[in-house]
């Protein structure tokens, strides 16, 4: 078990706690932030992990991950998880999420979260035997999550009310004693269920990517039928609805160039179309927004490499 880079949270005044296979202490100054952490082992294959912290200040952890099926409903805060050592999954989550998070084998995770008034979860982890055994009584489930568990899959989606619901009551209620693990057993199952059916959604990252597309078409679209000189960034974004920086962001990320070069390239290629066909150069300066017809000269060379005359050739 390897300790954390930087020590995490505190438990009631510095008492040690645990989080996943990683027994953490604070003392003293190392305190930031108030509440609690815990992991309940309520049967062989089912282990329940909550917490809640207030006032807690940003920190990196490392944290041991064993093989299994994860369903961390988050209430409240936000964190960023790397899997370790070649980053093969990123994974961002925030309050109104479910995160479902499969593992063949196990692993260190680098977690990483800004400072934030409160932070509330609660995780719920089944291990792969689990499933084994649920084989015979819930053959579907069994086989999604031996599934998600063989290729090692996560997903970030909208956690589902009944499902908040559930593990809200996982987080409120007493665990410990006698018959209350059966109850807590009873409820993670009910986590699960409520669960499976929200994987047929689209991720959060799927509908991102979705929407990233859509305004990117968007885009393209209102240049396509506008590339003047005096289109800009600002009135481009203002049309999509979103900032500049948003818009200047998905184009270099998606497209790998950026958005400047995309409004050239358009009002270039109606240049040159304009040229091939007898459009005056005067006309054709005048229709694609140039001050003068000289400037619009030299955005052609600049572009092609030669004067208009030489396109009106081609």
């Amino acid at each position: 078990r390897r300790p954390p880079r930087s020590t995490l949270f505190p438990l009631h005044d510095a008492l040690p706690i645990w989080i996943g296979d990683v027994k953490i202490s604070a003392h003293g100054s190392d305190t930031i932030a108030r509440g609690f952490v815990e992991a309940i082992k309520v049967s062989d294959d089912i282990t329940i992990t909550r917490g809640r912290l207030a006032g807690q200040r940003g920190y990196d952890a490392e944290i041991a991950n064993v093989p299994g099926l994860n369903i961390e409903v988050r209430f409240s805060g936000k964190s960023k998880s790397v899997e370790q050592p070649d980053r093969r999954r990123i994974i961002m989550v925030q309050a109104g999420d479910v995160l479902i998070a499969g593992s063949k084998e196990a692993s260190m995770w680098t977690v990483t979260s800004k400072p934030q008034s409160l932070f509330e979860a609660v995780s719920v982890h089944f291990n792969t035997g689990f499933f084994e055994t649920l084989r015979k009584r819930e053959p579907d489930i069994a086989a999604w999550a031996l599934h998600l568990i063989s290729t090692n899959t996560s997903m970030t989606l909208p956690a589902s009310t009944n499902l908040n619901s559930l593990t809200y009551r996982l987080l409120e209620a007493k665990l410990k004693g006698n018959g209350l693990y059966l109850k807590a057993e009873a409820i993670a199952l009910e986590v699960l269920l409520a669960t499976w059916p929200l994987s047929s959604q689209p991720t959060k990252e799927q509908r991102q990517s979705a929407e990233t597309i859509d305004i990117i078409e968007h885009a393209k679209a209102l240049i396509q039928a506008n590339p003047r000189a005096d289109l800009t960034v600002e009135s481009l974004a203002s049309a999509c609805r979103i900032s500049q920086s948003h818009l200047k962001t998905l184009f270099r990320n998606r497209l790998g160039k950026s958005i400047g070069l995309e409004i050239r390239t358009a009002r270039m290629t109606a240049a040159g179309r304009m040229l091939r066909d007898g459009v005056p150069i005067a006309n054709a300066a005048n229709i694609l927004g140039y001050k003068s017809p000289e400037a619009f000269s030299r955005a052609v060379k600049q572009h092609f490499g030669h004067p208009p005359s030489g396109l009106r050739k081609s």
